[in-house]
């Protein structure tokens, strides 16, 4: 078996239109008062062009498919994905308002969205086609990547069974799974038993999940078991203790490849066994060194050009999926991810493509 780089993703899920004031300083919210802004950066984001336009980036071949409204914000969203490079006919527009965000970040803190879900409420996957490959290319794509399910309602409703259903059609076409989680707005009790179930549901078909530690205790609570930090390079002194027993939680739950990401905590990553990783086309193909892990890694410095967290964890699981696509290591594929997300935050990621020796390698990798 092997894997290969070139069949590449499709990208499925939220998308929306950001529109980002620039400030220097924390914005007045007094009634009556006239606060002073910056230009606006009016660009796509959401999954689906976050993943899909660092993947391109990053030399892997991408479709997307994703819903939006047919009024005068659904006319921008082709166009700014266009200026990615991406194919943009799986764009589907349906009847209402396409998705937006307000995207608040002053200078030196962590961003605060206002959001519309517009059409992406009613999003529930079920005319994706998984057929759908890149642009050119003849061959169906090798992974299925599902971003943001918890600002996908329609998605997640009956505890899950329209992802699950997605998922299942994916599997049984022969695609690889992905799955990325979102912040769950106002938790509560009632919506973690719902999530509870809804993860419980759909994580046994999931091949690669790569969730924030913020996502999974949004949407589930503080209810990681505690796990043996004697494994691999685990200390269990170093603060990213949290969201490795995070990562094993998850594989614990049928997921083959989990990683959690803790911001400057780092990343944590466990795998499931062979014969996990066996029952899946493209994981058989990955080398030995990805079964059974359990590593934490650090995050890279951001510095002093560091501009804003938008869009970072996205990166990040474009540079992972893009290391496993290109057959690295468990060590390679993270190193990866970390660079990528550090080159969204600096804002250099769309700049230019990437240097050669962060690209994946174009050649299939024999599996050793």
């Amino acid at each position: 078996m092997t894997v290969d780089p070139q069949r590449g993703v499709l990208v499925v899920g939220h998308i929306c239109v950001d529109l980002q004031p620039s400030f220097s300083a924390a914005p007045s919210m007094v009634p009556g008062d006239l606060f002073a802004t910056g230009p606006l950066t009016i660009s796509s984001g959401g999954s689906v062009a976050n993943t899909a336009g660092a993947l391109r980036v990053l030399g892997i071949p991408v479709t997307v498919a994703a819903d939006v409204g047919d009024d005068v914000l659904g006319t921008v969203v082709g166009p700014l994905l266009s200026r990615l490079g991406l194919d943009t006919s799986g764009i589907r527009t349906v009847r209402g308002t396409t998705s937006y965000s307000v995207v608040v970040q002053p200078p030196g803190v962590d961003r605060t969205f206002w959001h519309h879900g517009g059409v992406n409420t009613s999003f529930d996957g079920s005319a994706v086609d998984l057929r759908h490959g890149a642009r050119g290319l003849p061959d169906a794509p090798a992974l299925l990547h599902v971003g943001y399910p918890s600002l996908l309602p329609a998605l997640v409703g009956e505890d899950g069974a329209p992802l699950a259903a997605l998922l299942d059609r994916a599997r049984d076409a022969g695609l690889a799974t992905s799955l990325d989680l979102a912040v769950v707005s106002g938790p509560d009790d009632a919506s973690r038993a719902h999530w509870q179930r809804v993860l419980d549901r759909v994580l046994p078909q999931v091949d690669i999940c790569s969730p924030s530690r913020d996502d999974l205790v949004s949407a589930v609570g503080r209810v990681a078991p505690v796990c043996d930090a004697s494994d691999d390079d685990a200390d269990g002194d170093d603060p990213g203790i949290e969201l490795q027993r995070w990562a094993s939680w998850l594989v614990d739950r049928g997921v083959a490849i989990a990683v959690v990401s803790g911001g400057a905590d780092g990343f944590a990553v466990a795998t499931a066994d062979a014969a996990r990783f066996a029952s899946v086309p493209m994981l058989a193909g990955l080398q030995q060194s990805w079964h059974t892990r359990s590593f934490t890694a650090p995050a890279l410095p951001t510095g002093d050009a560091a501009l804003a967290t938008t869009g970072a964890g996205d990166a990040a699981t474009a540079g992972l999926i893009a290391g496993i696509l290109s057959g690295r290591t468990p060590h390679e594929a993270i190193a990866l991810a970390a660079d990528t997300a550090v080159r969204r935050i600096r804002g250099s990621l769309f700049e230019h493509p990437a240097p050669d020796e962060l690209r994946p390698a174009a050649a299939t990798i024999d599996a050793r």
